[in-house]
């Protein structure tokens, strides 16, 4: 038995590798991207330490914005669409 209240899940972390092998936290809160990074810095003790990072969902295209711009990567400036 705990001595801690009942609690509720705010989100999941998946554990991945980074292509230095370094092991880093990752997952999703809400609209944000959350990543748990090590720090190179130590507590006193020698303790590790974390930066917990937030970043904003990417804005996702429309279709017809996706339809428009694949369109208009077809088109040089050189060329007229007649």
């Amino acid at each position: 038995m705990t001595d801690y209240a009942p609690s509720t899940r705010l989100f999941v972390l998946y554990q991945k590798e980074s292509a230095k092998g370094n092991m880093y936290l990752t997952g999703r809160l809400g609209n944000c991207k959350v990543a748990v990074v090590k720090t190179s810095k130590t507590t006193e003790d020698g303790q590790a330490m974390w930066n917990v990072l937030l970043s904003e969902k990417p804005r996702e295209q429309s279709l017809s914005d996706k339809v428009k711009n694949s369109y208009d990567d077809m088109l040089s400036d050189d060329e007229a669409p007649y």
